[in-house]
């Protein structure tokens, strides 16, 4: 994991410039299989993205794991884990995700944490 932690700015230019450079998998189709394929390559590249960004977020679960080992602090800190499921909840409604999704979600990403 460290190498990819090496590598993230290179990564993160990347991930910016697939969003915003403006080639969308959203051109029109006659055909209903050209139209479907689309809409794979679409969702192809979003989960890149997402697991692109999870591995990013584990990077800095390991530069805090680092510092808490440092600094004497408990690994697991309850308190900080429900104030950020809570708040992407939230976030997770507006985007019409459901709650349970959204803690399922976020638990697998903090079980995969506190693996590192």
């Amino acid at each position: 994991m460290i190498s990819m932690c090496i590598k993230l700015p290179l990564l993160i230019l990347v991930i910016l410039f697939s969003v915003f450079s403006g080639k969308h998998a959203f051109a029109q189709s006659n055909s209903t299989s050209d139209t479907l394929s689309l809409y794979r390559k679409q969702i192809d590249s979003l989960d890149e993205k997402i697991i692109s960004l999870v591995g990013m977020r584990m990077c800095v679960v390991e530069q805090i794991g680092t510092y808490k080992a440092q600094h004497h602090l408990p690994i697991l800190q309850q308190k900080r884990f429900d104030a950020i499921l809570n708040k992407n909840i939230g976030l997770g409604k507006t985007v019409h995700l459901s709650s349970d999704f959204i803690t399922e979600l976020m638990s697998a990403i903090h079980k995969e944490s506190l693996r590192k």
